[in-house]
C-alpha cells in the first residue's frame, strides 16, 4: 500500500516507488544508480512520508 501512495504522491515510475516503500517501511537500503530516485531517498523522512524533493508549491482551494 506504501508503494501505490509513493507512486501517487510522487513523480516516481512505479518501479522506484515500490523501492522508496520498502525503504520507508523497511528502512532497508536502497542503491540506485537513477538520480530522481536518490534524490528522494535522501528526503526521506522519519515519518516515512512520500514527500517531492523539490519545493514544490502546491495550490490550496483556502487560498482561491
Amino acid at each position: 500500500m506504501k508503494g501505490l501512495e509513493c507512486y501517487s504522491e510522487s513523480g516516481l515510475d512505479f518501479v522506484d516507488a515500490l523501492l522508496l516503500a520498502y525503504h520507508l517501511v523497511e528502512s532497508e537500503s536502497v542503491f540506485t544508480f537513477d538520480d530522481k530516485l536518490n534524490k528522494y531517498l535522501r528526503r526521506a523522512t522519519p515519518r516515512g512520508e512520500c514527500i517531492r524533493p523539490y519545493n514544490d508549491a502546491r495550490i490550496s482551494l483556502d487560498a482561491v
